[in-house]
């Protein structure tokens, strides 16, 4: 091994151990969607954190999305590199009937929905890793979880990443969104 190699390990390995914190560094909200024609994938390296729809299935919906940032126990930006490893789409859920639920220490990163409550809907998954070490993600504590009328237009979002979304009925039932801790 070189000396640069062993300088740049040695490097890493510091950034990872001082690392108190994965927050959210730039926030963005997308466009709006017609619902039941809609697909929404975050820009590459970002997470999503918020969703808001309102009425029916030729309703809008809104996406909120955000790059990550590791800061120090004093809330310094630590430097390396933040990565959230894309996984495929999952199988459809009716919507009138769904709870999708991120696979162990992964955030949603992308939705799509064709249809009314009827219709499918599917979702994209990805593994956040800072320096190449994953990030743990811990999974929806009790006061980590919101719930909202469906067509409300009221935004469900945390400032974490989602990783779980349950909806059962039509637009006028209520939604339950899930958001999971990022653990360095």
């Amino acid at each position: 091994m070189s000396q640069q190699q062993s300088q740049n390990d040695a490097t890493a390995t510091l950034d990872v151990t001082s690392v108190a914190q994965i927050v959210l560094n730039v926030q963005s909200t997308s466009q709006s969607y017609k619902e039941s024609d809609s697909s929404f994938e975050c820009p590459p390296n970002t997470v999503m954190i918020g969703r808001m729809h309102s009425g029916d299935e030729n309703g809008q919906t809104v996406y909120q999305y955000a790059t990550l940032k590791a800061i120090d126990s004093s809330g310094n930006t630590v430097p390396g590199s933040l990565v959230v490893e894309n996984s495929g789409w999952s199988s459809p859920q009716k919507e009138s009937s769904s709870d999708f639920q991120a696979p162990r220490n992964q955030v949603f990163t992308a939705r799509r929905h064709k249809g009314d409550e009827n219709g499918d809907t599917w979702y994209k998954t990805g593994q956040i890793y800072f320096n190449n070490r994953l990030i743990y993600i811990d999974p929806e504590p009790d006061d980590l979880k919101i719930t909202v009328k469906e067509s409300a237009g009221v935004w469900a979002k945390k400032d974490i990443p989602m990783i779980r979304r349950r909806h059962s009925g039509d637009e006028n039932a209520n939604t339950t969104y899930y958001f999971g801790r990022m653990v360095p």
